[in-house]
């Protein structure tokens, strides 16, 4: 009985012609398949590839919208691109300014995650604002040192972990008048949670902490990544495993 073979080089579905007169190259139906292009002398055959599985929505954060995403085949991974809740100074996700009242501190940040099937890893962190109240009412106070040009945080992970230099300060109170801008942090201190800035805070001077509000940003509020979750990343590639 003669051996039948075939390849599928053109990687095309013919679904015009009868089945028995379907050129060489292409094929019929198909489901789960892939046609290789190996340099080798498989190129061309058909492979069975695996099914999808259905990934948590425990993958980003909440709150976070997933704003792109590509498939890396080399390391069988994905990378996802994530827009995190944004918070500013006069609206805290409800239309409201920020408050004590809120999550203290509040930090927005925007990520690339990547998911391998069983674990995500964090690529890249672009934290772009942090904000939180000096007078929390609750004994996490922050507090400043006029002639120090000083600010130090509650002695607490959750204020300290997200400090790094580079980064610029604005204070303001409530009523929106400002008191420091655009003041870049020379050094930050994760241990004693001390920050020392750039340039005088002598507008500080005699100033209660009552109603002051800290804001961490980008110079100028300038974002690396500015995801914005109405507005899809497209036309992503992966250059250099990057």
């Amino acid at each position: 009985m003669p051996e039948i073979k075939n390849s599928f080089f053109q990687g095309k579905i013919n679904k015009d012609l009868d089945e028995r007169l379907i050129p060489n190259g292409q094929y019929r139906d198909a489901l789960n398949i892939e046609v290789s292009t190996s340099e080798g002398d498989d190129v061309g055959t058909v492979q069975s590839v695996k099914g999808n599985t259905l990934v948590s929505g425990d993958i980003v954060p909440t709150g976070s919208s997933i704003v792109g995403e590509i498939i890396e085949e080399k390391n069988n991974c994905i990378y996802y691109f994530v827009a995190g809740p944004k918070t500013t100074r006069s609206n805290n996700g409800n239309g409201q300014t920020f408050s004590a009242s809120d999550t203290q501190p509040t930090i927005s940040k925007d990520l690339i995650l990547k998911y391998d099937g069983s674990s995500i890893t964090n690529v890249f962190t672009d934290v772009y604002r942090y904000l939180a109240v000096f007078d929390t009412s609750g004994g996490t106070d922050l507090s400043y040192d006029v002639s120090a040009q000083t600010i130090t945080f509650p002695n607490t992970d959750i204020y300290k972990q997200s400090l790094v230099t580079n980064m610029y300060v604005n204070v303001f109170d409530t009523s929106g008048v400002e008191y420091v801008r655009n003041n870049r942090i020379l050094s930050a201190n994760g241990v004693t949670g001390v920050i020392t800035l750039e340039n005088k805070i002598d507008d500080l001077d005699g100033v209660a902490i009552t109603n002051l509000i800290l804001e961490i940003t980008h110079k100028d509020n300038k974002r690396p990544l500015n995801f914005e979750p109405a507005y899809p990343v497209t036309g992503i590639n992966i250059v250099d495993d990057f």
